[in-house]
């Protein structure tokens, strides 16, 4: 029984000692694990924070990945500005339909879009690219039988 115990134990830390873990190392040299990594992430901003790998270097029992980690940032005077990245944060939330009013000067009643995908445009007759995109957005209609 002793050496059933003894064989079984020595075939688990051979298993385990073939695993390998994934590190990051960024810019300043720092490693960390995956956990630290993410911990690490959450400190930097409010933003979206983007990590590209640089290299991968592989070793006995670890993999060791360098990246480069970039926030991007609805500040104007940040490096990696995003103008939209607060309007990105807001996808899929409801949208205040009743805020709005038609065209015949009526409100809005949302029942008919709850549940539904909507398309909301805001354009102007003046605007070039606005123009441009009314036949597209008519077949989209046509295609989702608007």
């Amino acid at each position: 029984m002793k050496k059933l115990f003894f064989i079984i134990l020595l075939i688990s830390a051979a298993a385990l000692s073939q695993a390998q873990i994934t590190y990051y190392q960024i810019e300043d040299g720092t490693v960390m694990d995956f956990f630290e990594f993410e911990k690490y992430k959450k400190t930097l901003s409010t933003g979206l924070v983007i990590h590209n790998s640089v290299s991968t270097r592989t070793a006995q029992d670890s993999v060791i990945q360098t990246v480069k980690v970039t926030v991007v940032d609805s500040n104007p005077d940040s490096n990696y500005y995003d103008p939209f990245l607060v309007h990105r944060k807001k996808i899929g939330d409801r949208f205040p339909m009743e805020d709005f009013i038609a065209s015949d000067s009526s409100g809005i009643d949302d029942v008919d879009y709850t549940g539904k995908p909507t398309v909301v445009n805001f354009w102007f007759t003046r605007c070039g690219p606005c123009i441009i995109e009314i036949p597209y957005l008519n077949q989209l209609e046509q295609e989702f039988n608007g």
